[in-house]
């Protein structure tokens, strides 16, 4: 099954849409938790310091998988691989809301990171395969607004609505969560019912061919710094991410306000998602990453005010940062010469592995920075100084290109 790398051809609509859908559920199990951290906290005699290890959990997990889920990817059907990740997202969403102590939901919540690892893997994947130079970046623009809507619509659903209905009852809120993943799996299966050749056919690698092609992007100096630079997004992203509705109450913000507000950066991402990679080709790439990179320090800034104004301000810089900025390092490695096509789920896996180390550090830092100064302008302040110390690789990068 091949796609013009110019326009999709006609049916295929129905696998951009339906790993959009799957894309989408993610982003919604992952907004879950940030509105009801507050409770949680409470319910479960859980530290800032616990809970940030709690909201790290996943990524820990995804870690270790990103790369054979990248290997799975290469090599089996697509149909099959999502619809177990949903299932999996799922089980750790159920597993969440009959957790009693804080080992059992941290079990729960790393058990996300198992099918997290295998869906947004599959996303550059798909995106390589398929197509290339412009239309590839329309694709991963659009790809990518599915994890900021489903986070954008958990919430605000979650705060104006299920919040009151069940009495801020964390645990029934999941509940009826853990629904959606396997509804979004079953309707990509659908689908796809009649399409037998999702599978994309790839040469087969050994475990010897893959660890040796990854020390080879790895000693890539072009690869290297994008995976720092991955590693500075997902910090941000994830750290800030999953703290936001707590920063904002502690800004005198009350706690369904700031769930709503805390949804403003990521519909923001959406519409950044959608506009900023399509540019960001050849030469403009690096002067794009530069602002990016220098509006995510201006937005921490903002947001240590306790002024709305400010807080606004920094809310909708911080949008367009967090909304962009992955997919724009993700498609600069797959635009590396040595990846080719056939190796784009292990680059992908390589990606999303090393970027997941700031996934974990960025909740964690957030909570423990807290607990130890009772201050989350503390946790900004340093998130500011990490982005700042960032420009140093990024200018590096400029010279290679």
């Amino acid at each position: 099954m091949n796609i013009s790398s110019n326009k999709i051809k006609h049916n295929n609509w129905r696998i951009i849409f339906g790993v959009w859908l799957i894309y989408f559920s993610f982003g919604f199990c992952i907004g879950s938790m940030s509105p009801l951290v507050h409770f949680i906290t409470n319910d479960l005699s859980i530290s800032y310091k616990k809970m940030g290890i709690i909201l790290g959990s996943w990524q820990f997990v995804y870690i270790l998988c990103a790369i054979p889920a990248g290997h799975i990817l290469d090599k089996f059907s697509y149909k099959k691989c999502l619809l177990i990740a949903s299932i999996i997202m799922s089980l750790s969403l159920l597993c969440r809301s009959l957790s009693i102590d804080f080992h059992q939901i941290l079990l729960a919540v790393s058990l996300f990171g198992l099918g997290g690892s295998i869906i947004s893997v599959g996303i550059p994947k798909i995106a390589n395969t398929y197509f290339t130079g412009k239309s590839k970046m329309i694709i991963m623009g659009i790809l990518m607004t599915g994890p900021a809507l489903g986070s954008v619509i958990c919430l605000t659903i979650t705060s104006l609505i299920f919040l009151p209905i069940y009495n801020d009852n964390w645990r029934s809120i999941l509940f009826i969560y853990s629904f959606l993943p396997l509804i979004c799996g079953l309707t990509w299966i659908i689908l796809n019912i009649n399409k037998s050749d999702i599978k994309i056919q790839n040469e087969t690698f050994s475990i010897r061919e893959q660890i040796n092609t990854i020390n080879l992007f790895i000693k890539n100096k072009r690869i290297f710094l994008i995976l720092i630079l991955a590693i500075s997004a997902f910090y941000l992203n994830h750290g800030i991410g999953n703290w936001l509705p707590k920063i904002l109450i502690s800004k005198g913000i009350s706690i369904s306000s700031a769930s709503l507000l805390a949804a403003i950066p990521i519909f923001i991402g959406i519409f950044s998602a959608l506009i900023l990679p399509r540019f960001a080709i050849a030469k403009r790439r690096f002067y794009i990453l530069i602002y990016l990179f220098l509006n995510a320090i201006f937005a921490l800034i903002l947001l240590q005010n306790t002024s709305l104004i400010y807080l606004l301000a920094g809310l909708v810089f911080l949008g367009i940062t967090t909304g962009s900025l992955i997919v724009i390092l993700l498609t600069h490695l797959t635009d590396t010469n040595i990846i080719n096509k056939k190796q784009s789920g292990l680059s992908g896996g390589l990606f999303f592995t090393m970027a997941e180390i700031g996934g974990i550090l960025g909740p964690f830092s957030i909570g423990l920075i807290y607990d130890y100064t009772n201050d989350f302008n503390n946790a900004l302040y340093f998130f500011s100084i990490v982005f700042l110390c960032m420009l140093i690789p990024l200018l590096l990068l400029k010279k290679l290109d």
